[in-house]
């Protein structure tokens, strides 16, 4: 009987457990998301730890790409995290940048692990296309 109930609570904990984790997405999911929505990620660019070593925070995975219908010097990048602190503080930095000056003004989604990008000059309906399609991973 103390075998079958030890058995029991083990498969219990291993459902749960199971079941907490969330699904990590990788760059080409987010970009098939967006493009099955009708949405541009062109021309995705692997942005390497140099590229990236100004910022306060460790990204597992980052892409960079165009959007040409919102403009040549419009862009979106792609940022995978291992967790939630690094995405949290991510955001936040974006976030507050994008106060400090119009040069750093963007817009940010997460969803996940993953937190999306997006130049300032992009209009908010435009954003929100991103936005919205981010929401079906």
């Amino acid at each position: 009987m103390k075998k079958l109930v030890g058995a029991l609570i083990l498969s219990v904990i291993l459902v749960l457990s199971g079941c907490s984790e969330a699904k990590l997405v990788t760059t080409d999911e987010v970009i098939k998301i967006f493009k099955d929505a009708g949405l541009e990620a062109e021309n995705p660019v692997v942005l390497t730890a140099e590229d990236l070593n100004v910022l306060p925070f460790t990204a597992t995975n980052v892409v960079r790409s165009s959007v040409p219908s919102l403009g040549e010097a419009e862009g979106l990048r792609i940022f995978i995290f291992d967790d939630n602190k690094s995405l949290d503080a991510a955001k936040s930095y974006f976030d507050k940048m994008a106060k400090t000056s119009t040069m750093f003004s963007s817009w940010t989604a997460t969803k996940g692990n993953v937190l999306i990008q997006l130049s300032g000059g992009v209009k908010e309906e435009d954003f929100n296309k991103y936005k919205a399609a981010l929401k079906n991973l």
